[in-house]
């Protein structure tokens, strides 16, 4: 799992407990996050980069350039996807579709509920080429 310093916020902190050498936190720095997640990619991994979904325009052109041209088998996860309230405006998460659906060949999942999330997300990780999975903020039923 690679996050650009959302570790506890994306829920990663037990995943990086158990599994320390399968983790990566890249600080606040969503290009690096997806780059990198290229990087692995290449190197023959299915990595899944977990970010807020409102910073998706900061990693676009890694996602496009460098995950996308070369249909890199990696998962994105957005969370707090929508209006997420508590937030504040500047955590909405409302243009990542629009920015998303640009990027040819990205599959975008948007689960109904958590069972779906679950499907979705497996159905991601086993894919061949790029995936986003986003969901909003809050517990998923």
């Amino acid at each position: 799992a690679v996050t650009a310093g959302l570790m506890e916020q994306t829920g990663l902190s037990a995943f990086s407990l158990a599994f320390p050498e399968r983790t990566f936190d890249m600080g606040v720095a969503e290009q690096h996050a997806v780059t990198s997640a290229a990087g692995l990619a290449l190197g023959g991994l299915h990595p899944v980069v977990a970010m807020h979904a409102m910073s998706v325009n900061r990693a676009f052109d890694q996602a496009l350039l460098d995950v996308a041209l070369h249909r890199l088998p990696v998962t994105l996860v957005l969370d707090r996807a929508g209006v997420t309230g508590d937030d504040g405006a500047s955590r909405n998460g409302v243009w990542d579709m629009s920015i998303l659906q640009m990027v040819p060949g990205l599959r975008i999942a948007a689960p109904r509920d958590g069972r779906r999330l679950g499907e979705l997300f497996r159905e991601a990780v086993a894919a061949d080429g790029p995936t986003a999975v986003r969901f909003p903020d809050g517990v998923v039923d």
